[in-house]
């Protein structure tokens, strides 16, 4: 099976270790988001295993913003769903929490802050910015401030109450930088009620599709 792929999400394939879940490692490099199509023969790719840690960003311990872990963990077999397209399609891409940080202490893949003591009001009233003229917490101020993860071994995924305002209603559901950024500005931001299939997710939402677009 060939299969021309094009998207605009960089994985950096390469040697990375310290994960139990998976090794990333690949002969040769696929680059992703460039100008063309690349053939891919599929049938000879071994399957690939990317750890996902989870920053869930809430406005305190017992508000609906701390979504619990179970509504975090129903998000991998979304994103392992939305990664196989359907039946007979299969890009060799495969989801995983995160079992060891950074330090190479074991996690269980999420890590959680009260953005209001991080950020005040700012973050109460608006959550966080994902344009420079939105209100809100500056997007890649709240990234460094929660401790993204090396994004060149994990990817991460920003859980918020809201963005730019929207009280995790209508406007912006979620969102990613199209090209790799070279810094903890990589990785996925979306509100806690599209986060997963299970818990306190919202109307229309509920398959986990949000995440899966955003990955893509």
């Amino acid at each position: 099976m060939w299969l021309a792929l094009i998207t605009v999400f960089s994985i950096p394939f390469g040697e990375v270790y310290g994960q139990e879940c998976t090794i990333l490692e690949a002969k040769q490099p696929y680059v992703m988001g460039l100008s063309k199509a690349i053939d891919v023969n599929l049938d000879q790719v071994e399957p690939v295993t990317l750890p996902v840690v989870f920053h869930v960003i809430h406005k305190g311990e017992g508000d609906v913003t701390n979504i619990s872990d179970q509504q975090v963990l129903s998000q991998i077999p979304a994103l392992d769903t939305g990664f196989r397209w359907g039946p007979g399609v299969d890009t060799k891409i495969q989801f995983c929490l995160a079992s060891r940080d950074p330090d190479g202490n074991p996690t269980n893949g999420i890590t959680r802050h009260n953005g209001v003591s991080l950020f005040g009001e700012e973050y109460a009233e608006n959550g966080v910015a994902n344009t420079s003229v939105q209100n809100g917490v500056n997007d890649q101020v709240m990234k460094e401030a929660t401790g993204c993860w090396n994004p060149d071994e994990y990817i991460n995924i920003y859980v918020v109450s809201e963005i730019g305002g929207n009280d995790a209603d209508n406007g912006v559901q979620a969102y990613a930088y199209l090209n790799p950024t070279g810094d903890c500005r990589d990785g996925i931001v979306q509100l806690y009620n599209t986060t997963g299939t299970t818990g306190v997710v919202k109307e229309g939402k509920t398959l986990g599709k949000t995440c899966v677009h955003e990955m893509g």
